[in-house]
């Protein structure tokens, strides 16, 4: 069997050549071992979002039951592409900052109401702050 006059085993290569560059292509979580180790504060923050792993991706266009969170920081809130988010995102006009997340991840509902993250917030401002710290260097 010949497909394009590769033969089998030309189609074979074809077929891997393929496959590795679709998953050299592939979004990576980054690699923060260089921060975790030399800051605190980060590392408090990456330990602190496996709370949120469940829901959100560090990966860029790896939505889950929330957006992912590559680059939260500084993006206009509900434009992260291709997640469908809950009405009340739609026009809210601003942008992600250490107040926004700190209010958001605070009181989710209380700063924007009758949004579906329906989680329990982190109430202590210190995890909080950790947490942010984390998501500014995403």
């Amino acid at each position: 069997m010949k497909y394009l006059g590769l033969g089998l085993i030309g189609l074979a290569a074809l077929l891997c050549v393929g496959f590795t560059a679709v998953w050299l292509l592939a979004p990576k979580a980054p690699d923060f071992a260089a921060l975790r180790q030399d800051d605190p504060l980060f590392a408090k923050g990456e330990a602190l979002f496996e709370r949120c792993s469940f829901c959100h991706s560090i990966t860029e266009d790896d939505n889950r039951a929330g957006p992912h969170l590559a680059g939260v920081f500084g993006r206009e809130a509900g434009t992260a592409c291709c997640f469908i988010y809950s009405p009340v995102f739609k026009d809210l006009g601003f942008t992600w900052d250490e107040q926004t997340l700190d209010a958001y991840i605070g009181d989710n509902q209380g700063f924007i109401a009758n949004n579906w993250m329906n989680i329990p917030e982190i109430p202590d401002a210190e995890e909080r702050k950790a947490l942010i710290h984390y998501l500014k260097h995403l």
